[in-house]
């Protein structure tokens, strides 16, 4: 169920540049892929590309305040709370289920 699904994709302390740890949320293989001709998977970018971007990401964030840092991690769970919500609600639409019965 949900508790299930939110402990299998938690927010846990990574370690950042310059041995800094920040919060950062990693949800496995999130849009990570889009399907193709043919219907095959293919990434939307390169390896390197995502790399590349982390390294730069990883660099703006050691320079953020404790302030900005703790405010951009709100904002990243609060973003993927709502992409959950909305997740579970298309998926109980499927069902035929009203997302309120029992409430």
């Amino acid at each position: 169920g949900v508790t299930r699904t939110m402990k299998e994709r938690v927010t846990k302390p990574t370690a950042m540049a310059q041995g800094r740890v920040a919060h950062m949320i990693e949800w496995q293989n999130w849009g990570m892929q889009t399907v193709g001709a043919g219907g095959i998977p293919q990434s939307r970018i390169t390896t390197q590309e995502r790399e590349k971007e982390r390294r730069l990401e990883n660099d703006a964030y050691s320079d953020l305040s404790d302030g900005e840092k703790e405010a951009r991690f709100a904002a990243g769970i609060l973003q993927q709370f709502a992409i959950s919500e909305a997740t579970l609600l298309a998926w109980s639409s499927m069902d035929g289920e009203s997302p309120r019965s029992g409430s």
